[in-house]
């Protein structure tokens, strides 16, 4: 395996801006890491990705971000793993040049939510969770964790003061696109809408704990 170097990173402003396509934001993204990275060519480019299809209507967004970068020809490849879908590219970008397989590739995170209503969003979202027992029930990622909430309070009866902030009572959904980066092995020469319930749809329940003392609170904020 060889070692594996961040040459350069490009990111565009977060915007509720509707016009512009998600090719053309990936693109942006791209050129801008491409630039910082000092690089014009690479072997492959990576995008991660979990709505376009559902939201825009369009898949295949790696080789068609590999055409509006000005790489057409490379190797590209569209990863989707829900909310981990830019770790997952990185990780594919990480292998390929510590593998062997590429010297240089470009992994490019993208996500446009607020073109479409917030329903179809948080519908969209839902289908991360599983669906015949959750979202399929009306249940969004925000009743869930709401859910395994209420669970943790009554089971260890925790302080509600721990979950502060409060949970929101409405979803929120906002886009978070992940920095675009370059990625490059070691030269030789130099290093380079459903009712809350306190019981989960599909009958999870909580693992027993080891101790007397609660798990620690995850943030309220994660997801």
């Amino acid at each position: 395996m060889r070692d594996v170097y961040v040459l350069g990173v490009g990111q565009i402003p977060v915007t509720k801006e509707k016009d512009e396509s998600l090719r053309e934001m990936a693109a942006r993204a791209v050129k801008a890491a491409l630039a910082d990275a000092g690089v014009e060519t690479v072997g492959a480019l990576y995008v991660g990705n979990m709505l376009s299809g559902m939201l825009s209507h369009q898949q295949h967004l790696g080789a068609l971000v590999a055409h509006a970068s000005g790489l057409r020809g490379i190797e590209a490849a569209t990863a989707e793993a829900a909310c981990g879908s830019g770790g997952a590219a990185m990780r594919w970008g990480y292998m390929a040049v510590a593998g062997g397989l590429h010297d240089v590739v470009v992994v490019c995170g993208v996500e446009k939510m607020t073109h479409t209503d917030r329903y179809e969003t948080t519908r969209a979202l839902a289908t991360a969770s599983d669906w015949p027992h959750e979202g399929a029930h009306g249940h969004s990622f925000v009743s869930l964790n709401a859910i395994i909430m209420q669970e943790y309070l009554q089971r260890y009866r925790a302080n509600r003061s721990l979950s502060s902030p409060p949970l929101p009572s409405t979803p929120i959904t906002m886009p978070s696109p992940t920095p675009t980066r370059c990625f490059k092995s070691r030269s030789p020469s130099k290093p380079t809408r459903h009712p809350l319930s306190s019981r989960h749809p599909s009958g999870y329940t909580m693992p027993r704990p080891s101790a007397t003392v609660p798990p620690p609170l995850c943030s309220a904020r994660q997801r």
